[in-house]
């Protein structure tokens, strides 16, 4: 039985060299690279995704950073504080990217096909959920409701 399950990983080892020599391997591409990375100061009010009128100069601002770098891809992350569940968190950060992402492609400056937009929740705070005494911080919380726009090489 030990040889037969040697043989098949054998085999399936010698198939994935011969594919990745005939069909090239993946690793042979260079990995894209930030090249640059802006965090916007769109400071969504709690439990909300959408953007307010107040948000347009650095919007704005957005539209300029990105126009910087033509043919570029573009990734936009949502973040959120930590109040709510992970699942719902997870949700509204990937929302409140996509209303930045439909904002930048509806002004054009990007492609819809160079731009992607991905949530992350409350995994990734900049400022702090609770104070050092273990109280709300609702100043931290605000930082931490933004998008983040990262320009990667092709």
């Amino acid at each position: 039985m030990k040889t037969m399950i040697l043989g098949r990983v054998s085999f399936a080892i010698v198939i994935i060299f011969s594919m990745s020599l005939l069909f090239g391997c993946a690793s042979e591409q260079p990995a894209p690279k930030v090249i640059d990375k802006m965090t916007l100061r769109v400071l969504f009010d709690f439990n909300k995704a959408t953007l307010a009128k107040s948000d347009l100069a650095e919007l704005d601002k957005a539209i300029y950073f990105v126009k910087k770098y033509p043919g570029s891809r573009v990734i936009l992350e949502g973040h959120t504080d930590n109040v709510g569940s992970d699942k719902y968190n997870l949700e509204l950060s990937q929302k409140r990217a996509e209303a930045v992402r439909n904002h930048l492609i509806q002004s054009g400056a990007v492609d819809e096909a160079r731009i992607s937009a991905v949530g992350f929740g409350p995994t990734r705070p900049i400022a702090p959920n609770k104070t050092e005494d273990g109280r709300d911080n609702p100043e931290g919380r605000a930082k931490n409701r933004r998008v983040e726009l990262i320009i990667m090489s092709e």
